[in-house]
């Protein structure tokens, strides 16, 4: 490939057929196969779309866009111009939200477990059809959220906290290593008790 064409503008910037530098934020649903057997086909479609839009409309309130999206989960991308992006934001935003998503508008019942892996890397965007696409980034990130990640934790390369803020990063946990990287996870959010006003409630 060729090198990577600078971004300063965010999405502005980014020209079809050109490689570009991304944060790929990776979604999928946990245990999709035993969904398949719990669930009439039509009804798990209906619940897969409503989840894609719950998904969709975080990733675009953080400047994302989700780009390959198979039926169970896909991939966002983030445009990067310089050390900083919204990507992991945005992902504790999904996290933070997945309450109310199974409250008001998830359509199985229970919670939906999914989980998310974070990587950086550059590949040639197309819009539309990607089946051609050659890209270690993207063949990376969809290896560490495929194999590595297990059901329900948020992780993401040593390379991609650096673009989160300082106090993202405390709630960062080392998460061994996969591929060559070194992996953290970030400490899940927890909703099962009540938190007293001006404090945080994490797992440890």
């Amino acid at each position: 490939m060729n090198q990577a064409v600078p971004v300063s503008d965010g999405w502005l910037d980014i020209a079809a057929g050109k490689e570009h530098r991304f944060a790929f934020l990776f979604v999928e649903v946990d245990d999709a196969e035993e969904l398949k057997k719990r669930y009439e086909p039509e009804n798990l479609v209906n619940a897969m779309e409503t989840f894609r839009g719950f998904i969709e409309r975080i990733v675009q309130q953080h400047g994302g866009r989700l780009w390959m999206w198979g039926r169970f989960g896909g991939l966002a991308l983030f445009p990067l111009a310089n050390s900083t992006s919204a990507a992991p934001v945005c992902g504790l935003r999904i996290l933070l939200s997945r309450v109310f998503y199974d409250i008001d508008e998830s359509l199985l019942p229970g919670s939906l477990s999914f989980h998310m892996a974070l990587s950086i890397g550059t590949t040639v965007y197309q819009k539309g059809d990607t089946g051609r696409i050659v890209s270690d980034g993207v063949n990376s990130i969809f290896h560490l959220g495929r194999v590595y990640t297990q059901p329900g934790p948020f992780l993401m390369t040593a390379e991609a906290c650096e673009l989160a803020p300082p106090v993202f990063r405390a709630h960062l946990v080392p998460a061994g290593s996969f591929e060559g990287r070194r992996i953290v996870r970030m400490l899940q959010p927890l909703h099962s008790r009540a938190v007293r006003a001006g404090t945080s409630s994490w797992e440890t």
